[in-house]
């Protein structure tokens, strides 16, 4: 599943609709390509997650699957990045994405100082950021891995987005531990996590 086993996908078009532009980025799971819908009037821009398909019946498979079926439970919610669509590439799948211009908050706080002395905006930002918490718990949604690379954000701070439903779950109680990140967790968790390997 590396993100150096997907092709680079620049100057192709997916699906005769989408053009890729760029890399925007990569993790885990897959690269993040920015294309624009040629067809569209108005040159409508997407960001494009495109990830190696795991083989049937197999837990890759399952986790993508997962993804997408949790991620359009929420998908009707302003601070939520939208899913569009799903594409099969043969041996790839995509997700078609609204993009997001602004890049992760993660970036906003460590890079370009964004909400550096303004009060307003890290108000503004946090309300969002529960406001969008608060509606996927109402659809029994738990993302299970908040953190500043997960929220995206406009250019400048002002409007704030939840993504990355690759670890969310339906109900309010799981039996694994040591789920998310862990440079994000707790440090009791850390060490349980370290003692159980």
């Amino acid at each position: 599943m590396a993100p150096s086993s997907i092709p680079n996908l620049v100057g192709r078009t997916i699906e005769g609709t989408f053009e890729v532009l760029e890399v925007l980025g990569t993790g885990g799971y897959g690269v993040v390509f920015r294309a624009v819908d040629i067809h569209s009037p108005d040159q409508q821009q997407y960001a494009i997650k495109c990830m190696l398909k795991g083989a049937p019946h197999s837990r890759e498979r399952h986790v993508q699957c997962w993804e997408r079926y949790i991620h359009l439970q929420v998908n009707d919610y302003p601070n939520i990045v939208r899913l569009h669509k799903t594409i099969d590439c043969g041996d790839f799948v995509c997700l078609v994405f609204d993009i997001v211009q602004g890049g992760d908050l993660f970036s906003h706080v460590t890079e370009k100082g964004t909400f550096y002395g303004n009060d307003e905006l890290v108000r503004t930002a946090f309300i969002q950021l529960i406001d969008a918490i608060a509606h996927c718990h109402s659809k029994g949604v738990y993302h299970r891995d908040l953190k500043l690379e997960n929220v995206l954000c406009s250019r400048d701070g002002s409007k704030m987005f939840l993504t990355d439903f690759g670890l969310a779950m339906l109900g309010e109680w799981s039996s694994k531990i040591g789920v998310g990140s862990i440079f994000y967790m707790s440090p009791g968790k850390c060490y349980f996590i370290y003692l159980s390997r």
